[in-house]
């Protein structure tokens, strides 16, 4: 019996053993399969769900309207799984969480669409921008815990399927076991039953193929029986034949592959060394001119470290993107025509911003059907190529120009001391019209005979290698006196291979050195003996030139040890100040100073005065470059001013201003008050008990009381007040610049006076002096009476303020003395001269 038959009696056997088991095993594998759906679709949501958390973390990177696309079809996907999860789950709490995941889902999805929203604001929207960023992270916020709690959902709802699937697949299993236990319970008897039909005939099928297995496939098996196992060995055998054809095959093919994969490992790494260490560098790109790959010194030119860096981007995304358009242009055509485009020039941007110069070439990359797919390109950096081509020429431009525009004379000599060649300005200078002229004429013939032998020395030394510079005359009756230079040309050996010369012709300027020089010699004597200060001054008030009593005066041996020098070195602070003020309208505006009186100092400290007169130095332009000074001292003429002034404005006695120059100040201050509208105060005062002071002690001691009285009033008074004093015991004080109201200045005028009263009223300690006597010391009491009289404008003139101002005085004598008494409308009138006369009577004045 064939051994098939015996199976299939078997097999037989067992299935009706096991068709009591089949409904158990349905039932559970149906229930298996539930709950993998269940699990699968719940999988398929938290998946979902992730993508769309992908989708949205790279729209907050992008800000993709793509992307955004791409989120709305993954809604639209959760809605159907949720959906099918409604249908498909049939778990109470299953059904409870699908409904908190889509609400949850839902809401996600409107924080998201107010992101979206509110970045579309943020792209427009400028005044706000703060206000929309601040939304943005809220949002962004809220979005990140709405997707926290999806996940969290989503995972609960996978874990309870996965729940169910481990129970129902504990189930299956034990199904399984059961029926496969019964399976091999009865596999297993029927086994031992067959086990000596078919050892016969495996045992040598086994160990026939393990031979062969362990690479003899020399070896065939051999079988007495006709069955199936006989069969197998002879398909066994028949496979091993070709089996070991194909083996031999095989090794035949791989040795052939791995010398050519060695070869082509060779040409790879012979190509990768050649493009690495090629002093240029090298890209190519496909159809799109997207980089497919480069060297590392073109990574480097795009700032970046390698090469895979650069892989799929476009030169729209280099450094050089303003010339991405130029590139991409030269690509294109390249790949159009199939024809290279070689050695042409390009500019680039580099990572650092410079502009820089390629020399470029570009190939046709093909495949090998021989289509184009890319371009291959590479280049060199040439800028310094550039610059220095152009550098050449303009160098070569500016050097024909000024040789053929120079004013001197520039000239060649060949190793024998012959003129080669010479400039136009040369050939005038040596009165020719044409360089043939001139050419093969020995140099030292221009010499005069006194020259010769030292314009020929250096010469000499010359050829030797060396410059010089000289002066010579020329040979002939015109005696013109030049100056010029040698100057040797080598070769890259280092040997002189000609001379070049400049000359200038400088008997002019020899003539004029020789007037100058004699105009300087006048000059100093002058600076030398001038009795005025005399001086010169560059742009920053540095002295340059001045003269020697300016130096004597201000403590300097010469004049020339004050070169250089400005007025803060030699003159004190503050008197140097006044200079450097009074220059500047000079300097900036080209204004001269006339006449104008300044004080100086010596250098013992002693005060001078000058009277000076300053005006500007200019150039050939007009531009103000220094300036020219005059100082006269005239320290003895202004001491007799002041003198004089002092005399004819101020009382001898007390320094104060006298009746000429208060009136003058009255009107000055008349004048303010009627511009300005400020009240001002005459105050008039006299002393209550003079007369008796001058009869007991004297008018020595009389003097010293109104010399004490005098700085008393000053110190009661500002600095823009006027102190005076018309004759005798009689002063006055003009109080400035009060009020604009009148009932506020008379207060303050009221003020004022009452502080002279009593600082008046103090007691006065004086010293009589006496040659022949010791000193005695006066304590003598003395009050003051004060009319005051507040007044603006013009309503009344000088000589009637005064009156009414006297008159009030008098009216405060009158009423007690040391007292204040204001003007009003009946002072004049009330102030009579009987009035007067009484009271000057009582205190022993003279009317």
């Amino acid at each position: 019996m064939r051994i098939t038959t015996k199976l299939s009696i078997i097999s037989a056997s067992t299935a009706a053993a096991l068709i009591v088991l089949l409904p158990i095993l349905i039932w559970s594998v149906a229930e298996f399969k539930s709950a993998k759906s269940d699990y699968v679709l719940s999988n398929e949501i938290e998946v979902n769900f992730f993508e769309r958390a992908s989708v949205r973390d790279q729209y907050f990177l992008y800000r993709e309207d793509r992307l955004r696309t791409q989120w709305e079809i993954s809604k639209k996907i959760s809605d159907v799984l949720l959906k099918q999860a409604e249908s498909q789950f049939h778990r109470p709490e299953d059904l409870r969480i699908r409904e908190q995941l889509h609400r949850s889902i839902e809401e996600v999805g409107l924080a998201f669409f107010r992101i979206v929203k509110n970045t579309e604001v943020l792209k427009t929207e400028s005044a706000n921008m703060e206000v929309y960023k601040e939304l943005d992270k809220r949002l962004y916020s809220q979005l990140l815990l709405k997707s926290n709690e999806v996940h969290n959902l989503a995972m609960s709802l996978k874990e309870a399927a996965a729940e169910r699937v481990e129970r129902s697949y504990q189930h299956l299993i034990l199904i399984v076991g059961l029926f496969a236990f019964i399976l091999a319970l009865v596999t297993i008897l029927s086994a031992m039953q067959i086990r000596k039909l078919i050892s016969r005939g495996l045992f040598p099928l086994h160990d026939g193929a393990r031979t062969i297995a362990n690479g003899d496939l020399n070896y065939r098996i051999r079988m007495s029986s006709e069955d199936e196992f006989s069969e197998l060995a002879q398909s066994i055998n028949t496979m091993t034949d070709e089996l070991q054809t194909f083996t031999q095959q095989l090794k035949a093919e791989i040795s052939e592959h791995k010398q050519a994969e060695s070869t082509l490992w060779e040409l790879t790494n012979l190509l990768q060394s050649i493009m690495e260490n090629l002093p240029a560098s090298i890209f190519w790109k496909d159809r799109e001119s997207r980089y497919l790959g480069c060297n590392t010194r073109f990574a480097l030119d795009a700032g970046r470290s390698t090469p895979e860096e650069l892989i799929g981007k476009t030169d729209f995304e280099m450094t050089w993107k303003d010339q991405a358009e130029l590139y991409r242009a030269d690509d294109h055509a390249t790949m159009a025509s199939g024809i290279p485009k070689l050695a042409f020039e390009e500019p680039q941007t580099t990572p650092d911003g410079d502009m820089i110069w390629l020399r470029t070439s570009k190939v046709p990359l093909r495949d090998a059907n021989n289509q184009i797919i890319g371009v291959l390109g590479f280049y060199q950096d040439i800028t310094a190529y550039k610059l220095a081509e152009n550098a050449l020429r303009d160098s070569e431009i500016r050097y024909r120009s000024l040789v053929e525009n120079s004013p001197l004379c520039i000239h060649e000599l060949d190793l024998a001391g012959r003129l080669t060649s010479m400039n136009p300005a040369g050939l005038r200078m040596m009165g020719v019209a044409t360089e043939s002229d001139i050419r093969g004429m020995l140099y030292m013939d221009a010499v005069c005979e006194d020259n010769k032998a030292h314009i020929g020395a250096l010469l000499d030394q010359a050829y030797k290698g060396e410059s010089s510079r000289f002066e010579f005359k020329a040979s002939g009756v015109c005696a013109q006196v030049f100056q010029s230079c040698f100057v040797p040309v080598k070769d890259n050996s280092g040997e002189v291979v000609k001379i070049m010369g400049i000359t200038e012709d400088i008997t002019k300027r020899k003539l004029i050195e020789d007037k100058v020089n004699e105009l300087n010699r006048d000059f100093v004597a002058f600076l030398d003996n001038t009795s005025d200060f005399i001086y010169f001054k560059d742009s920053n008030s540095r002295i340059r030139f001045c003269s020697q009593i300016m130096a004597n005066i201000t403590g300097h041996t010469s004049w020339r040890d004050m070169i250089g020098k400005h007025d803060l070195e030699i003159f004190p602070e503050d008197v140097a100040k006044i200079y450097d003020e009074e220059e500047l309208p000079i300097f900036q505006e080209g204004k001269p100073l006339l006449n104008k009186t300044n004080p100086y100092y010596d250098a013992t400290g002693k005060l001078g005065w000058l009277n000076t007169s300053k005006w500007p130095l200019l150039d050939a332009e007009g531009k103000v470059v220094g300036l020219f000074g005059i100082s006269r001292d005239i320290t003895e003429q202004k001491t007799l001013e002041d003198q004089v002034h002092q005399l004819a404005f101020y009382d001898p006695l007390t320094k104060l201003a006298n009746r000429r120059l208060f009136n003058d100040r009255l009107g000055q201050t008349m004048s303010s008050s009627k511009r300005k509208g400020y009240y001002s105060a005459v105050l008039f005062l006299d002393l209550d008990n003079f007369k008796p002071l001058n009869d007991i002690h004297g008018h020595a001691v009389g003097d010293l009381l109104l010399i004490e009285v005098a700085d008393r009033l000053r110190n009661c008074v500002r600095e823009i007040d006027t102190v005076g004093r018309f004759g005798g015991d009689e002063f006055v004080v003009l109080i400035t610049e009060l009020a604009f109201d009148h009932a506020e200045s008379t207060s303050q005028a009221h003020l004022i006076a009452e502080k002279v009263r009593i600082t008046l009223s103090t007691p006065y300690v004086l010293t009589d002096h006496h040659n022949d006597k010791p000193d005695a010391t006066i304590v003598h009491h003395c009050t003051a009476s004060i009319g005051v009289v507040v007044f603006i404008n013009h309503l009344w003139s000088q000589d009637e303020i005064l009156s009414r101002a006297d008159s009030a005085m008098y009216l405060a004598k009158k009423f007690g003395r040391n007292m204040i008494h204001f003007d009003d409308k009946a002072t004049a009138i009330t102030a009579s001269r009987q009035d007067r006369e009484q009271v000057s009577a009582t205190e022993g004045l003279s009317p």
